[in-house]
């Protein structure tokens, strides 16, 4: 059964918003001789609040690899379609990993329903949030990008560890090779799996077969 709402009646002086102008030039005027406050950006910054959402960002695992499995939860969770993933598998076919992960930062609202709907908790918005640009090509940014900011300060605790702490195993053979830099990532087979990746300028992670 619909509910019948009925609205208040308005009085003559609320009809001509007088009061309401009133009180907001009271309250300007109550500023103005406030004590004022310049931060002068960039060498000056705010500390950003506990749960800051900013740009949304690849993790690391405590492993050394990254976390994202190439389920598309967070594809198909964005409201604005500004992620775009294709999955490939590794040699024995029994996981996956991104291929191309890419965000579309000219479409993405900063939402955070990417993170909620990540089972793996691979992907995490961080306190980045300086992204203007000129071009929007510029915009669209890929999976060693986002890893590579993934990789930066603040570190979650428990969830990720930066890669310069994880200590590093060296290679037995040619297959397990690995170089990788921020910039870009270069890879080759390592134990099978294609999910390892490089420090962030803290040299490689190199994984033992199994």
């Amino acid at each position: 059964m619909a509910k019948v709402v009925t609205r208040p009646r308005l009085g003559f002086l609320e009809k001509i918003f007088i009061p309401e102008i009133l009180r907001g030039l009271a309250l300007t005027i109550r500023h103005l001789f406030r004590k004022k406050l310049t931060m002068q950006y960039p060498e000056q910054r705010w500390t950003l609040p506990r749960g800051y959402r900013g740009a949304p960002t690849l993790l690391t695992g405590l492993d050394g690899r990254e976390k994202c499995v190439a389920c598309q939860m967070c594809e198909f969770a964005c409201p604005a379609l500004a992620i775009k993933i294709k999955a490939g598998e590794t040699a024995d076919g029994k996981e996956r990993f991104p291929d191309y992960f890419h965000v579309d930062f000219g479409r993405c609202i900063f939402c955070g329903y990417c993170q909620e709907a990540c089972p793996e908790e691979a992907i995490w918005l961080k306190d980045k949030f300086e992204l203007a640009d000129y071009r929007r090509d510029t915009l669209i940014f890929t999976k060693d990008t986002l890893l590579a900011m993934g990789r930066q300060e603040p570190y979650l605790p428990g969830k990720e560890l930066p890669l310069a702490q994880v200590a590093p195993k060296r290679p037995d053979g040619p297959k397990d090779e690995l170089r990788a830099t921020i910039g870009g990532t270069s890879r080759q087979k390592i134990g099978e799996d294609p999910r390892v990746i490089g420090a962030a300028g803290g040299g490689s992670v190199w994984e033992e077969d199994a």
